[in-house]
């Protein structure tokens, strides 16, 4: 039995016994994956009764197929466990392999442009959707990732849940010149 992988190199490996050939599975896309070929002698082995995710859950591979775009879909709800400055997409997956969840952000503002970081998440409680609040194209580029692929969105979008987050003020702004002034209570004000 022979695996054949990577790019620009070849990777060969033998295994003495075959107990059975794994699928990938659902949680892994495979599109992320090299290109390559496996070969075995025996024509009646089997295909094992578990996928790739069940033999090895910490494979950062089982976050691959069950991937989001943050800024055009949605955040993790869920506990924090780690965080990394560290490193690209495939990094923080690895980094964050005995996770449930990660979520990867490429910022975009000029203080912090061309940094990411890498946050794993222990627990999620649910996928939870931007809503009509938030305006997407303040978010930073990056992509969340689960391994459940079962996890649910969430019952209630950012702002019904976090009503104090700032991000909920920008998908409900208006042009100040073009368009409009508030008339209503002031509360605080600030010149920074």
């Amino acid at each position: 039995f022979v695996t054949s992988i990577q790019a620009d190199e070849a990777l060969c490996t033998c295994f003495s016994t075959v107990e059975c050939i794994e699928p990938w599975g659902d949680s892994v896309s495979t599109s992320d994956l090299s290109f390559g070929s496996i070969f075995y002698k025996d024509g009646g082995t089997q295909v094992c009764a578990s996928d790739h995710c069940t033999f090895n859950p910490n494979s950062p591979l089982c976050f691959t197929g069950n991937s989001l775009s943050y800024r055009d879909d949605s955040d993790i709800r869920g506990t924090v466990g780690i965080s990394s400055n560290d490193g690209t997409e495939k990094a923080c997956l690895e980094f964050c392999k005995e996770y449930d969840g990660v979520r990867f952000l490429t910022f975009v503002t000029s203080i912090q442009a061309g940094t990411a970081l890498c946050t794993c998440f222990s627990t999620i409680d649910c996928i939870e959707p931007w809503g009509d609040s938030v305006s997407i194209f303040d978010l930073s580029f990056g992509s969340i990732f689960y391994k459940d692929g079962g996890t649910q969105v969430c019952a209630s979008d950012h702002c019904t849940f976090n009503p104090n987050s700032p991000l909920c003020f920008t998908g409900n702004s208006l042009s100040y010149r073009d368009d409009s002034d508030i008339r209503g209570t002031v509360g605080i004000s600030s010149n920074d």
